[in-house]
Formats: structure tokens, C-alpha cells, sequence
């Protein structure tokens, strides 16, 4: 996957949803729960009041391409500094609680990644986006949810996917996995139970039952939940 494409597709469904809000869509596809194209239905109407989606990137090899195609700051944390406890600081805002037509839910994008804004009107982060620590306590994780888009599978052994993971169940209540296959294998005793999309409930880890995977053009996604949170 390109570099930043998860955060532009977030950016993506944030915006249609604010705009649904001001439109409703047509419901084309009939809501029944355990259904394979459950995901597939257009975001449900939401507006900037209801969700705001804060965005911590890291990426130790390309941040600087992130930051080029984004315009917006990426920290350089590795897979062992996030296992040693560290996690991003800096972060920005994908859901703005201004108009729904505000470009700076993020900037447009040309084909090739370049920004069809001048240097001037690119909104970049002020600084108290930056240096703010994620929601901290007892009862809460301190990010809702971690995207790791083919990466997770580049971990070289099952000790270092342990650390990684184990942490990460302490810090954030989703795992969400992309790759461009089935591994890495998770296990339940890391801290995660596999989550099914259509049912919307757990799964045994390695699961084939439909809805345990997004599988599109040979890319997988699958959904893990912590069991701490």
C-alpha cells in the first residue's frame, strides 16, 4: 500500500459521513447483522459533533514520504521503541468541528500524492497538536484504536511480535491488520481476541468463518480486540 493511503481513506469516510449528515443517502443495502456486505453500506450520517477522529502516525522508515503526501507530521517510533512502552505524541485531527465543507478534515490529494494546495494554504498542525500524550488512566486505553498496514507481518520473531503486541493490548482497545496475507499468527494469550465484522463478536483466533476477514485484491484485514479494555 502506499504510504498514507489508510489515513486518506479515513479521511475519506470521515468526510462522507459529515456529509451525509447534511444528505442522508438512500439505504441500498438492507441492514442485517451477519451479513458479509454489512461493511460495504456507505458511513452512516455523522456530524463533527459526533466523532473526531485524532490521528497519531508513526512510520521509522517513511515519514518524511508521509509527511510529503500528507502534510502533516509523522513520528519515526519503531516496532521496539513501541514495545519498550513509547508510543506518538504528535497527532492531528481528521474530524473538524467546523463546517463539513472544511478542507482541513484533510488536504486534497492529487493521483500522484502531491497537494493541489499552495505551501501557504496546506493546514499544517499548530503546536498544540503537538507534545499532548493520548488519554492516560486506569480504565481507558490510551488510543482507541492502532491501523498497522502492512508492516506486522515484516516482525522477524515470534519473541519481538510478542513484546510488540502485549504492549500495544495495554495501550489501545482495537488492533486492526492489514497485510498481503494471513500472517502474522496471533495468539489469544498476547492480550487479543479476533473480532468477526458481520457478527460483530469474537472469534477463535484463525478463524475462516465468513466475516472474520476483509480479503480485496489479494490484501487481508483482520480485527483484533484487547482483552484489557
Amino acid at each position: 500500500m502506499n504510504v498514507g493511503e489508510v489515513t486518506e481513506a479515513l479521511g475519506d469516510w470521515i468526510r462522507t459521513a459529515y456529509n451525509h449528515s447534511k444528505s442522508p443517502p438512500k439505504q441500498i443495502l438492507p441492514n442485517r447483522p451477519g451479513t458479509l456486505r454489512d461493511w460495504k453500506r456507505s458511513p452512516p450520517p455523522l456530524s463533527p459533533n459526533d466523532l473526531r477522529i485524532e490521528v497519531y502516525p508513526t512510520d521509522p522508515y517513511t515519514a518524511p514520504a508521509y509527511e510529503q503526501r500528507i502534510h502533516r507530521t509523522c513520528a519515526t517510533l519503531s516496532f521496539q521503541d513501541i514495545a519498550s512502552g513509547e508510543l506518538p505524541t504528535s497527532h492531528f485531527p481528521l474530524g473538524s468541528m467546523g463546517s463539513v465543507n472544511d478542507e482541513s478534515v484533510l488536504p486534497n490529494t492529487l493521483p500522484d500524492g502531491e497537494s493541489n494546495q499552495t505551501e501557504d494554504e496546506v493546514d499544517l498542525p499548530t503546536e498544540e497538536h503537538e507534545n499532548i500524550e493520548p488519554m492516560n488512566d486506569s480504565d481507558n486505553p490510551h488510543l482507541e484504536m492502532a491501523i498497522c498496514s502492512f508492516a506486522l507481518h515484516l516482525i522477524e520473531t515470534p519473541s519481538q511480535l510478542y513484546g510488540l503486541l502485549t504492549e500495544l493490548s495495554q495501550k489501545t482497545r482495537w488492533l486492526v491488520v492489514i497485510a498481503p496475507h494471513k500472517k502474522p499468527e496471533i495468539k489469544s494469550s498476547w492480550g487479543w481476541l479476533q473480532w468477526n465484522l458481520a457478527t460483530w463478536e469474537s472469534t477463535e483466533m484463525g478463524s475462516r468463518d465468513p466475516g472474520s476477514e476483509i480479503l480485496q485484491e489479494r490484501v487481508h484485514l483482520r480485527v483484533y480486540r484487547s482483552l484489557n479494555f
